[in-house]
């Protein structure tokens, strides 16, 4: 069978109406007429509620015999953009596979400097962050003659449980965050017995920290657990999380926020460290060394 070429009418044809139904998509999402925006935005949000809408979109978008995938996924992305929210998002196969491979990878670097010093950086709470970190830790000194350098200038954040994990390590039985789901607050205690409650802290943060980097800067400082010492850090504290779809693709929704034990928000505002250093990301380490106590 001979191979049909397009001709450039029909290519102009079918790319506007990709266009039409990305408007479609973005005016159903602006306009709250389906069901997932309404879900996100509305009171006494959970999860079990946004599974039902990513199913909703399941049903709705890839079920349809008459709907091809690239129209589905036009209007998904379309509906996305409506909700006027930067960290809810659709993800093709391809960004999504990168996505994916990215949060994988804690990259953890560990190192002991000195007798009395010790070096950790990771960019990413995974999910088995504490199957991977849990040796490095067990090897550093619970005592308050040694110090721990945190180095998360390049720390986007991760999963949120890995982070309250994270925060068991250092802090002894303090009320660390609060989660709120509209008008839903679900509080999280640490660990009263606390590996690493003594030793001292310096944690390096840069305008690149985000998301459970700056949960894990903000609980410090909150609580004077750690020095914090660099640039304002980014300003994100939502939760998300997502859902995938039958062709690989994803959609990343928004399903809520932190705050500390005693309120404070960082969203937009960041956290500012004890001690500003300029260009701190630029910084090698033998040069933070020169701001350590």
């Amino acid at each position: 069978m001979e191979k049909k070429t397009l001709m450039p009418l029909e290519v102009l044809a079918l790319a506007l109406g990709l266009i039409f139904f990305i408007y479609i998509g973005w005016f159903l999402g602006y306009n709250k007429l389906v069901k997932l925006p309404n879900i996100i935005h509305n009171q006494n949000q959970t999860n079990d509620k946004i599974d039902t809408a990513a199913s909703l979109l399941l049903t709705n978008y890839y079920s349809k015999p008459d709907t091809t995938i690239s129209i589905a996924d036009s209007m998904i992305a379309g509906m996305v953009s409506g909700l006027n929210d930067p960290y809810t998002y659709y993800a093709d196969q391809t960004r999504y596979e990168e996505i994916k491979s990215f949060t994988q990878k804690s990259n953890i670097d560990f190192k002991k400097l000195n007798d009395n010093t010790y070096y950790l950086k990771f960019d990413w709470f995974t999910k088995n962050l504490k199957d991977e970190l849990s040796g490095d830790l067990a090897n550093i000194p619970n005592s308050e003659n040694k110090i721990l350098i945190l180095d998360f200038r390049e720390n986007l954040g991760g999963n949120f449980e890995s982070v309250l994990w994270f925060l068991d390590n250092f802090l002894n039985n303090i009320n660390v965050v609060t989660e709120k789901y509209n008008t839903q607050e679900v509080l999280q205690n640490t660990s009263p017995t606390t590996s690493l409650a003594s030793i001292k802290i310096v944690m390096v943060v840069s305008k690149e920290t985000s998301s459970g980097g700056e949960l894990v800067s903000a609980v410090f400082q909150e609580n004077n657990r750690a020095k914090i010492i660099g640039e304002k850090t980014y300003g994100k504290n939502t939760i998300g999380d997502f859902f995938e779809f039958p062709d690989g693709s994803a959609i990343h929704i928004s399903i809520g926020k932190w705050v500390t034990a005693n309120g404070v928000d960082i969203n937009k505002t960041g956290v500012i460290p004890d001690v500003v250093i300029d260009s701190v990301g630029e910084k090698t380490l033998n040069e933070l060394l020169q701001f350590i106590p």
